[in-house]
């Protein structure tokens, strides 16, 4: 009895700290991976994952005075953040045939200077989260993926991701 009471306890302990654990960076849109524009993604066939893009305000033609009356939260010790989904849509999506593309989160990050004098002040940047799902039978190898995201106010730009698609691990 002492025994069966003993594995009970360790069972929920297991379950408890399993649920502790932190995300496999890209399994969501809370915890994307990280990648440049260019970089090659690496997927299995049908494997979702969630791609975290930060680009300049300069990219899309944007001046911190397009971010006029927006909600800034502390995103880190010098840095915050504000949402900009209303403030940008994804125009078109190319993507192999079955292919699932959203845009899942658009802030703005505004971190602290590292310089000093005249010019220095705030930097400004652009962070896009895109969810990505390849098709069950998508095709091996390199396939690109094209999205073109536009801002209300500033510039349409494309943004090219490359995928290397791999089948799935047995």
């Amino acid at each position: 009895m002492r025994n069966r009471n003993l594995i009970a306890v360790l069972v929920v302990l297991a379950l408890a700290l399993a649920a502790c654990a932190p995300a496999v960076r890209g399994s969501t849109a809370g915890a994307p991976l990280n990648v440049v524009p260019g970089e090659t993604v690496e997927l299995e066939q049908g494997q979702e994952v969630f791609l975290r893009y930060t680009l300049p305000l300069s990219h899309f033609d944007l001046a911190p005075s397009n971010l006029g009356g927006s909600f800034w939260i502390p995103a880190g010790v010098d840095a915050e953040s504000t949402n900009l989904a209303n403030s940008f849509t994804l125009n078109q999506v190319m993507a192999p045939a079955n292919w699932q593309v959203e845009l899942s989160q658009v802030r703005a990050l505004r971190t602290a200077s590292q310089s000093s004098g005249r010019n220095a002040g705030p930097v400004y940047e652009v962070t896009l989260t895109v969810r990505l799902m390849a098709a069950a039978d998508a095709q091996l190898g390199m396939q690109t993926v094209r999205l073109e995201l536009a801002p209300r106010s500033g510039s349409a730009q494309w943004l090219e991701i490359p995928v290397r698609v791999r089948m799935p691990a047995r």
